[in-house]
């Protein structure tokens, strides 16, 4: 997360949502929708945490197990379960979670950085975390999420698969 915006005194909304009883949070600006489970196309050859791809929008857009990508079990589908459709840079990305929390504001005065103890390997999930509530919610890193080897061979940058362009 760029420091700067660490150090204003802005005010950014989030999205919390569950996985593996577990709650975590994403900046609002990146989500782009919030779907039933719906079904997935899986994909032979990819990590289990690449669960497939999904038709949306005109779209085939890869889903993420987020419960198995933060290296736990899998997240069970439920009447609850939703999959969270993320905008990123290299396109859009659907993340399954357990259920959906609440979106909130935080001040930038709420969110630091996750200690280096936390963070030896200098590439983490988790981009900092949120003081809400008295509680601490670890911010996913969308880019993180994504710089697998595994997912590099997706194309994100999908095209309209519609003639109406």
């Amino acid at each position: 997360m760029d420091d700067n915006r660490l150090k204003s005194n802005n005010v950014y909304k989030y999205l919390t949502f569950w996985a593996n009883g577990n709650i975590y949070a994403v900046s609002s600006t990146d989500v782009l929708q919030l779907i039933e489970m719906p079904f997935i196309t899986p994909i032979p050859e990819m990590p289990d945490y690449i669960r497939g791809i999904l038709h949306l929008r005109g779209e085939n857009i890869p889903v993420i197990d987020l419960g198995l990508r933060l290296q736990e079990k899998s997240v069970e589908k439920s009447d609850s379960a939703r999959i969270v459709v993320l905008s990123t840079k290299d396109g859009d990305l659907g993340l399954i979670v357990e259920s959906i929390g609440e979106i909130f504001d935080l001040a930038s005065a709420d969110i630091s950085t996750i200690p280096k103890i936390a963070d030896s390997t200098g590439k983490h999930i988790i981009s900092s975390v949120a003081l809400h509530n008295g509680r601490l919610i670890p911010i996913l890193d969308i880019a993180t999420i994504l710089s697998d080897e595994s997912l590099k061979n997706i194309d994100l940058q999908q095209t309209n698969t519609s003639n109406d362009n």
